[in-house]
């Protein structure tokens, strides 16, 4: 930080909090605190983000098993398909 202050390097961009009640919470720019901590500084760039609105979350919902399927008669559903065509075809004739 003193080489940045200086020019020789870049500075460091503005760490980032949030409010959490009456506090703020460090999001990005722990290491940046910390130095301007133990260097003395009184003051650093700070960007505070907004907090989002809270909402209520609805519970996640399970999902349900497949039903259970019994095995077909091909044969015997064959069979009623032809019953059931036949009706049909009496009917709407």
């Amino acid at each position: 930080m003193k080489r940045a202050a200086n020019g020789d390097l870049k500075k460091r961009a503005p760490i980032q909090v949030r409010k959490k009640g009456s506090q703020y919470l460090i999001k990005d720019g722990n290491a940046t605190t910390e130095v301007a901590k133990r260097s003395g500084w009184k003051k650093i760039p700070v960007i505070v983000e907004s907090t989002p609105a809270k909402t209520k979350r609805k519970p996640a919902k399970r999902k349900k098993a497949p039903p259970k399927t019994k095995g077909i008669d091909i044969e015997a559903a064959r069979k009623s398909q032809n019953k059931l065509d036949a009706f049909l075809e009496k009917v709407l004739s």
